[in-house]
């Protein structure tokens, strides 16, 4: 599969959550399809971002992960990318923006933070010591 490709056949239709007038309650049947197309969303923007920066393209890496996050903003495998992104970048005011809008998202939705976003922010810290 040509993820990359795909990457710009989803990601450049990918605008907030899938069905976005359709009433939940009246409209049960929209629910599992509209996580079926969140799913594919960050599978593929996570991919294409992995992949970006394995090719050393971090703008195209941040743009994969920012447009999967317009999809499902609690998905933080791809807040990471975007740390990630923002540090080989060099932007450093983008990367802590970026830190804290993840932790006001969580702080929202009542989530804690995964290890794994934990432990990509120590080393990112450690890295600019």
């Amino acid at each position: 599969m040509d993820v990359a490709a795909l990457g710009k056949d989803v990601g450049g239709g990918a605008y907030g959550r899938p069905f976005p007038g359709i009433p939940a309650r009246r409209y049960s049947w929209s629910e599992d399809i509209a996580q079926e197309i969140i799913t594919a969303v960050v599978h593929v923007a996570n991919e294409l971002a992995d992949l970006r920066l394995r090719e050393s393209d971090d703008r195209g890496a941040l743009w994969a992960a920012t447009r999967g996050l317009q999809v499902a903003r609690e998905a933080e495998q791809l807040w990471r990318l975007r740390f990630r992104a923002h540090a080989l970048l060099g932007e450093e005011r983008e990367l802590e923006a970026t830190i804290r809008s993840v932790e006001a998202m969580l702080l929202d939705l009542g989530y804690a933070m995964e290890a794994e976003t934990s432990g990509t922010l120590r080393l990112l810290q450690m890295a600019k010591r």
